[in-house]
């Protein structure tokens, strides 16, 4: 199956988007989310030329539990975390 999408820059929709993760801590597996993100797809006309951009404010990671500032600890020198094109 394939869909035709025209060239052109769309961006992430924060209300109808998330971003979710999980990992293992001490052994166990852990989920969260993290609740504000934003960014765009950008397709070219060639399509090996389209980029995505999605900026992550990490303060805002949740695993659900009381324990979640037990994550925020390796995040706090940055705040924000972003990357503009994948290889």
């Amino acid at each position: 199956m394939s869909i035709d999408i025209p060239p052109g820059r769309y961006a992430l929709d924060p209300v109808h988007s998330s971003l979710q993760f999980a990992t293992r801590f001490v052994g166990a597996r852990v989920r969260g989310t993290f609740g504000e993100l934003s960014g765009a797809l950008e397709i070219a006309e060639d399509l090996t030329q389209s980029s995505v951009q999605v900026e992550i404010d990490v303060a805002t990671v949740s695993t659900g539990d009381d324990h979640t500032g037990a994550f925020r600890v390796g995040f706090t020198a940055s705040g924000r975390v972003s990357r503009s094109a994948f290889a």
